[in-house]
């Protein structure tokens, strides 16, 4: 690949401008299942229906419906023995924070790959010490 000023001058624009969607991406995918899990807490704490499943008032059950919503959007589904999770409208929204919280972090990280695919390669270096007498003594033998 010959380097001519545009390239330089595109790969520059490119790598200044890029790093900002790159973390855009990254607050995403970490942050919409969780607030998809907070949400879903809310909304089922919120309504009558939804707190019908709580056999605990006061913290502890809503310490159970948040508990049931980030274990099954992140891993496994449990739920505390105070909380009957087998409603309707609990069986409603634990799926949906199911399938939102585990499937959306698939699209920025797929984001992601694509801005550092698409990134322009740099030619390595020597690095920081050139091969001089100073830098081959034993005191820097742990650089190497």
């Amino acid at each position: 690949m010959s380097l001519n000023w545009a390239t330089i001058i595109n790969c520059a624009q490119y790598a200044f401008g890029g790093e900002a969607f790159e973390i855009k991406m990254a607050s995403r995918a970490i942050l919409v299942p969780v607030l998809v899990q907070l949400l879903g807490a809310a909304a089922a704490v919120s309504s009558p229906a939804g707190r019908a499943g709580v056999l605990n008032p006061g913290p502890h059950g809503f310490s159970e419906v948040l508990y049931a919503l980030s274990s099954t959007g992140n891993s496994n589904g449990s739920a505390f023995a105070g909380l009957n999770a087998n409603g309707p409208v609990c069986n409603l929204l634990l799926g949906l924070v199911m399938l939102v919280a585990r499937y959306w972090v698939i699209i920025p990280i797929l984001a992601l790959a694509g801005s550092l695919a698409a990134k322009c390669k740099v030619p390595e270096v020597q690095g920081p010490c050139p091969p001089t007498p100073r830098c081959s003594s034993p005191g820097w033998s742990w650089w190497w």
